[in-house]
């Protein structure tokens, strides 16, 4: 097994193993990029977002970082930038959040679906929009978001929507 740690002192991403030893340094090209969050898919593609929220993923024969501005998907969407959460689910599969935008990235079909929350009271309320500050799965692949109005839990099936407010 390979786990994976970003480092704020080293631009780039670090592999060791279950005994915490060393496996491989993959430095970024860019000296001051330093990575914030990261996310491994069932593709073992490593995807990694930096501090000015650029997303990229590792390949990690070359050793190279790829931009998410050169992916295209089966439905022609670019992923593009300004991510700041990134989390893979139980099936493998992305999801990435930032300023009023969720995004799921199926990877078994390299195609992406954004989701547009449906209008609410609580959002109404908010001047800023929604803002996520954490993004989280569960066993059932349904997504938790922690946000500047409250907890919103999506369920990628059904597409429901439930919002909790402070």
């Amino acid at each position: 097994n390979c786990y994976w740690a970003t480092c704020s002192n080293f631009a780039g991403v670090i592999a060791y193993n279950e005994d915490f030893y060393l496996l491989k340094l993959y430095p970024s090209s860019n000296k001051k990029q330093i990575f914030e969050e990261l996310a491994l898919d069932k593709k073992g593609r490593l995807w990694v977002i930096d501090r000015l929220r650029k997303m990229q993923y590792l390949e990690t024969v070359s050793g190279k970082f790829i931009s998410a501005d050169s992916i295209q998907t089966k439905s022609n969407q670019q992923l593009g930038n300004g991510y700041h959460e990134i989390e893979a689910d139980a099936k493998g599969n992305l999801w990435l959040a930032g300023k009023n935008k969720l995004l799921y990235m199926d990877v078994n079909n390299d195609d992406c679906y954004e989701f547009t929350l449906p209008k609410h009271e609580i959002i109404n309320q908010s001047a800023k929009g929604i803002e996520f500050l954490s993004l989280r799965t569960d066993e059932q692949c349904n997504a938790w978001m922690a946000t500047n109005i409250g907890l919103i839990h999506f369920d990628p099936a059904s597409r429901q929507v439930n919002y909790y407010h402070a």
